[in-house]
């Protein structure tokens, strides 16, 4: 009873947990995430740590510089909830997204997706920098947010409130060099478990055998005794024969 009502809670943890993203997305997530934070990133793909740290880096030093930039990666219309429609459609969604968050005063606002990208109120000179940053060639959420962290250091400049770009760690090197490593480790992983399955199954199939010998085969002890008492039987008819061949010569 205890396992059956333990898996009813796991199978229930997993149901929400997937329909946590579905939930958000009845609405606008980067509108309900951008109100409260200033940098939203999509559920899926997840950014890699690095090019999400170094777009964090700049835009809290725009902050400090006076300007708080809002930002939105949106890498899928998984991203945009209600408003698939606007996927790819940076200028369109910058101008959606600048009016759902503006509630006392309007908020400056970057958006990235594979289309470019965009913005909202902030200057034209700051605008159409922004725009002309290029989107790398994988187009996903890791281009969009280090294409995005290059947009903050441009805007930066063109408002006069330059900031310096932030340093690269190097993250997709390390990120391949390490999926090349948890390659290896599968493989080795499965060439162990390859060989303890065959030395398990040789070791069944040898007991197994054994097993079968013993039910055959009898006790060297049943057989000793078995011959004992064939022995006795025979001795015993033995000396019956003489005596009846010395009783026939009387």
């Amino acid at each position: 009873m205890r396992i059956r009502l333990a898996l009813l809670c796991l199978v229930a943890g997993a149901l929400a947990l997937g329909a946590a993203p579905a939930a958000f997305a009845d609405a606008d997530p980067p509108s309900d995430i951008l109100i409260l934070q200033d940098v939203y990133f999509p559920y899926q793909p997840k950014v890699s740590p690095a090019p999400a740290r170094e777009l964090k880096q700049a835009q809290a030093a725009l902050k400090r510089k006076g300007l708080n930039l809002k930002i939105a990666i949106v890498a899928s219309q998984v991203d945009l909830g209600a408003v698939p429609q606007l996927f790819n459609q940076s200028e369109k969604y910058a101008k959606f997204l600048g009016s759902e968050i503006a509630f006392n005063s309007k908020k400056p606002l970057l958006i990235a997706m594979p289309s470019g990208l965009a913005t909202s109120n902030l200057p034209p000179k700051a605008a159409a920098t922004a725009a002309a940053v290029k989107i790398g060639s994988d187009q996903d959420s890791d281009a969009l947010t280090k294409a995005a962290t290059e947009g903050i250091v441009k805007i930066a400049a063109a408002v006069g409130k330059p900031i310096p770009e932030p340093k690269s760690s190097g993250g997709s090197s390390t990120k391949k060099k390490s999926g090349g490593g948890n390659t290896v480790l599968i493989v080795v992983g499965v060439i162990l478990s390859g060989v303890l399955l065959l030395a398990l199954i040789v070791i069944v199939r040898r007991l197994s055998a054994t097993n079968d010998a013993d039910e055959i085969l009898p006790d060297d002890a049943e057989e000793d005794d078995r011959r004992a008492e064939k022995a006795a039987y025979l001795e015993e008819k033995l000396e019956e024969q003489e005596a009846a061949d010395r009783e026939a010569s009387d």
